[in-house]
């Protein structure tokens, strides 16, 4: 019977969602404000289905926007496309050449690489009229005066295919950029069969991510004079590794600053025998020495393509001030504070208790016990509860290099949480740094904040579970958001006070945490979160409802300053892609619902 109900429901999602599509978004939009149609909706809303339709139909909308583009303009770039053939993608060369076709692109060099032994066989399947190519044994044969040192290099495996129109949208993108070093596309795979399935939709430049898994893969754009130096070191690599290390050349070993831009259109097809994330020795190896150069050290999990990367700093000498704010609720209080002090393994810092306005006499009797401790203090900060104010008041009396700011409901799970942050938050280009913090049955509470999320602001993947790897491998590598919640931020205290700390005025409850990000990161700052400073948020529990009476008034005000001020509800984050939905955390397609 379910089974039946099941494939009903599906059938039944499947003939609305085609009549759905008939009409403009805006249109569905408003008519889902009647409750008859809300219920219609939810009643046949499947979720896989709504992952397919979600992509047909973002496929849909962007093929029209390519389109449209390529009407408007003339080809300006020059683009050189290399193409690696191995034995196992020979039978399916002819269809990147077909694709290469397709785009009716004048300003377009082709270059096959291919053992010797394949050469005839290559020539034999290769079927494509209106285009020529040439052999290349060695990358480094290309030079600048020959190719034109603004062209553009893409490298393809045989049997990838480019959209259409990807070179047009391209050459238009690397002009409006001025012609930034690296552009990368969004990208998905397709099966014998034709479908396109799993689009990985990647997020803006983010290096930290970019070290410890290879979320750029295929569909990367270089600009020749910028990769031509290196290519006579990567000629044996695949794709995948070339696009990595050229990368890793380009913003981790080049001095002068480098333009990597992301493009949020899906143009990049991946031949699914083709797919491999995992890096190879060379890739090891080379990563090693670049981390001598750059200052990490580089630790391999499982295989080589997630790794963690740590970072040298001088943490064990710097002094970090913890500010724990805090009302009553002794139970809690004292299970952060024990956490703290039995399990971490970082010794060098201080605690700060901000009380305001408890009321309990075992409050008190608790406050008297821990002034006894020679790294912890008590303060008092009476008056309405103003999150903003009560930690810069810590701030201000703060001994610390480091500022740590502590939720009374937050406990600690991994010992060297705070070793793990503060040896982030002392590298000079990086800001804020959040933790990964779960609730108590282990699902995710806070794995980064997303700008946009329900208007102003959410936390990605909220509710995972713990071991999952969340998309594109981001719940389990370090990697940079705009923002990260304050219920456990390592921050310097040099740059707190040079932005004006939290917002006392404007936001003295809610979001505060994210205007501090967002203004440390106007500041030329990158914030960061790790997912390996773990810690238990028993989430506000000591907190009333923003959703009642006056605090409800106090959170809209909020909302309305976010969004005035940062645009949070037009503007997307560089941590996402416009591609994703706005009013999910769990990264998924944007779609009608």
């Amino acid at each position: 019977m379910f089974d039946l109900f099941s494939k009903s429901r599906f059938l039944l999602t499947v003939f609305i969602f085609k009549i759905a599509r008939k009409f403009p978004l805006g249109f569905i939009s408003s008519i889902k404000k009647f409750r008859v149609v809300e219920i219609l909706f939810n009643l046949v809303k499947d979720e896989k289905h709504r992952e397919r339709f979600s992509y047909d139909r973002l496929q849909e909308v962007q093929n029209l926007k390519l389109r449209s583009m390529k009407l408007e303009g003339s080809p300006i770039a020059r683009f050189i496309v290399g193409i690696k053939v191995e034995r196992k993608n020979l039978n399916v060369l002819d269809r990147t050449l077909r694709s290469l076709e397709a785009q009716n692109y004048n300003e377009i060099n082709i270059y096959i690489q291919a053992d010797e032994e394949l050469r005839s066989s290559v020539l034999s399947r290769v079927k494509v009229g209106s285009l020529s190519f040439c052999w290349i044994d060695d990358w480094s044969q290309l030079k600048p005066e020959k190719v034109g040192a603004e062209s553009y290099l893409i490298f393809m495996d045989a049997g990838d295919l480019l959209h259409e129109n990807a070179l047009y949208f391209i050459s238009n993108m690397s002009a409006e950029l001025d012609l930034p070093e690296v552009l990368y596309m969004d990208s998905d795979s397709y099966d014998e069969a034709g479908r396109r399935f799993n689009p990985q939709c990647k997020p803006s430049w983010s290096p930290d991510y970019f070290l410890e898994y290879p979320y750029i893969g295929k569909g990367v754009w270089f600009r020749f004079d910028s990769i031509v130096y290196c290519l006579e070191t990567h000629k044996e690599c695949s794709v995948n590794e070339i696009n990595y290390c050229g990368i890793l050349d380009l913003y981790f070993l080049k001095e002068s600053n480098v333009d990597i831009q992301a493009v949020a259109y899906i143009l990049y097809h991946e031949n699914l025998q083709n797919i491999n994330i995992n890096l190879s020795t060379h890739v090891k190896n080379y990563l090693d020495i670049v981390g001598k150069t750059a200052g990490f050290h580089v630790n391999y999990v499982d295989d080589f393509s997630c790794r963690r990367i740590s970072w040298g700093s001088r943490s064990r000498s710097a002094l970090v001030s913890i500010i724990i704010p805090t009302k009553d609720r002794v139970d809690l209080l004292s299970q952060c504070v024990d956490s703290i002090c039995n399990k971490t393994t970082y010794k060098n810092y201080e605690i700060i208790v901000v009380d305001n306005n408890s009321e309990n006499p075992e409050s008190f009797t608790y406050f008297n016990y821990l002034k006894q401790k020679p790294n912890i203090s008590v303060i008092s900060c009476p008056g309405e509860f103003n999150f903003s104010a009560i930690n810069n008041r810590a701030v201000e009396i703060s001994k610390g290099e480091l500022i740590a700011f502590v939720n009374n409901d937050i406990e600690v799970i991994s010992g060297q949480w705070l070793e793990i942050m503060i040896s982030h938050a002392l590298r000079p280009e990086i800001g804020c740094v959040g933790a990964k913090l779960y609730y108590p049955d282990d699902t995710v509470q806070h794995g980064g904040v997303l700008i946009g999320i329900g208007g102003v602001a959410g936390h990605a993947h909220k509710n995972f579970g713990r071991r999952e790897t969340g998309y594109m491998n981001r719940l389990t590598t370090t990697q940079n958001y705009s923002a990260v919640t304050g219920a456990c931020l390592v921050v310097r205290k040099d740059i707190f006070e040079s932005v004006g700390g939290f917002d006392e005025t404007n936001l003295k409850v809610a979001f505060n945490d994210v205007d501090l990000c967002l203004k440390v990161q106007k500041l030329g700052f990158r914030n960061l979160w790790t997912p390996y400073a773990e810690l238990y948020h028993h989430e506000s529990v000591s907190r009333g409802d923003d959703r009642k009476g006056a605090a409800k008034k106090r959170y809209m005000r909020e909302i309305e300053y976010m969004k005035k001020v940062w645009k949070t509800d037009t503007t997307c984050d560089l941590a996402y892609n416009p591609n994703l939905a706005v009013y999910r955390e769990d990264f998924g397609l944007i779609t009608l619902d």
